[in-house]
């Protein structure tokens, strides 16, 4: 059984019960569909009142507009960071540009001082870094060949619709498997593709890249459809309901209200002074490269490589 919206009409030439008075282009490709693999459209054997019949039309006879707003992001820039690693010429360059930027710029209240952090960095980063160019996601029904098959495809469609022979038909029916054997070709070579540059992050030593490509081959992050248990519409329904009742938890049972509650700790040696180098330096040491950044947009290779402690534990403190 298959259920889907196919836009399709039916007219009386094929159908008992259908809609209109012809056969539109759809319902032309979905007759073809159900000699191919003997369906018939279980919509088109029973009468239905005029209320419930309901059907696509083009937009050229209906009044229907899809009006969509869509809200406009600035993306952030992204930089390669890599290049502050082992290029010491340009850590001490990207340190001077922060000093100078972070004494220019107004260094008021605590506010103010993390909004110079931030424009500091930035400028620093367009000034000294490359930016890492953007790249369009590839979409394979795009490929050359692919839509070289799809016009031929459409093509033989067109001639089969007009002459309606055995001829005709093969043809169509020839150009629609070359357009599938198409597709898994550049399938194919896509994964080929995305095999090797997992293969070229492992020996650079960029996990976070091989681990980002793994997991698009795979889909193992995409979402996952889930069907509720059960053997019908109201079992499913309970099922969903307990779910729902037992995650959110009980009441609790309290047994005496007005005994104390004591401490699980006391007297613990909590030092608020400002902090001091040693332990700026040792969280710093903590620091992985390849990391996201906060919400200052300072990654852990500015803190790593650049020279700027002093500025930073100022600045922290």
């Amino acid at each position: 059984m298959i259920l889907n919206d196919f836009n399709a009409r039916l007219g009386p030439s094929d159908a008992r019960f259908g809609y209109g008075d012809e056969t539109n282009d759809n319902g032309t490709r979905l007759l073809e569909l159900m000699e191919d693999y003997y369906l018939l459209a279980t919509n088109t054997l029973f009468e239905k009142r005029r209320g419930k019949i309901w059907t696509w039309l083009s937009p050229h006879n209906t009044k229907h507009q899809s009006k969509t707003k869509r809200k406009e992001t600035t993306k952030r820039e992204k930089y390669n960071w890599k290049q502050l690693e082992d290029n010491l010429e340009l850590q001490e360059r990207y340190a001077v540009e922060i000093r100078n930027r972070f004494q220019l710029l107004d260094r008021g209240g605590r506010q103010q001082l993390n909004g110079t952090n931030v424009r500091a960095n930035k400028e620093a980063a367009e000034v000294c870094l490359e930016k890492i160019p953007k790249e369009k996601k590839r979409v394979r029904s795009s490929d050359p060949r692919v839509v070289k098959a799809r016009e031929e495809m459409a093509t033989a469609y067109n001639t089969f619709v007009v002459n309606c022979s055995y001829t005709s038909r093969q043809v169509y029916a020839e150009k629609k498997t070359a357009l599938f054997k198409t597709y898994n070709a550049v399938e194919e070579e896509h994964l080929a593709q995305k095999v090797k540059e997992v293969e070229a992050a492992h020996v650079n030593q960029q996990h976070a890249t091989s681990w980002q490509l793994i997991n698009e081959i795979s889909g193992r992050r995409s979402a996952q459809a889930t069907q509720i248990k059960g053997e019908s519409d109201e079992q499913r329904v309970e099922a969903w309901y307990n779910h729902f009742n037992n995650l959110l938890g009980n009441p609790l049972t309290v047994l005496d209200e007005n005994k104390e509650i004591g401490k699980v700790l006391t007297d613990l040696a909590i030092d608020d002074c400002p902090f001091t180098q040693a332990e700026y330096m040792k969280a710093k040491s903590s620091l992985k490269s390849g990391k996201s950044c906060g919400a200052d947009g300072v990654v852990p290779e500015v803190l790593k490589y650049a020279p700027v402690d002093n500025i930073i534990l100022d600045f922290i403190n």
